[in-house]
């Protein structure tokens, strides 16, 4: 069974993916990091986005959320800089003793940084490239956590 990483965002309570800082865009932003994520984790053979339909299986599911965040934005007109940081978390989230939900840190905090010029949406190009390098690192990570300790 491939490795269940979580990518629905629309519960507002535990949001995957914030954009806030990029402002006007944030919605824009945090769908196109919940789309860039769920096409590389789909595309690597041992993982998979898509939660089964089975009651068994969706109660026995374990995997990852990979939270993601824009941390900081600058741009103009044809440019920008942009910071996107991310943690890789256990799924499904934990309960304690005294029944309260947690998350459980997998790896330590991810950050990319980078800019882009010349593109029609450069916040968004940014936001892309950067969410592709993230997800592409945390599966190694995930692979590794998910065989040992999962």
């Amino acid at each position: 069974m491939p490795i269940f990483v979580d990518v629905d965002n629309t519960d507002p309570n535990h949001k995957l993916f914030s954009g806030i800082k990029a402002g006007n865009l944030a919605k824009e932003a945090e769908a196109k990091i919940q789309e860039v994520t769920q096409r590389i984790v789909d595309k690597a053979s041992d993982f998979t986005t898509r939660k089964p339909t089975d009651p068994k299986a969706l109660k026995d599911l374990k995997g990852y959320f990979l939270m993601m965040k824009v941390e900081k934005v600058e741009t103009d007109t044809k440019s920008a800089k942009c910071t996107l940081v991310g943690d890789i978390v256990q799924y499904p989230r934990q309960t304690n003793d005294k029944g309260e939900i947690g998350d459980v840190l997998v790896a330590l905090k991810m950050t990319a940084s980078g800019s882009v010029q010349g593109m029609r949406n450069p916040v968004i190009a940014c936001i892309e490239a950067l969410t592709e390098d993230l997800v592409t690192k945390a599966l190694p990570v995930m692979r590794k956590h998910f065989a040992t300790s999962r």
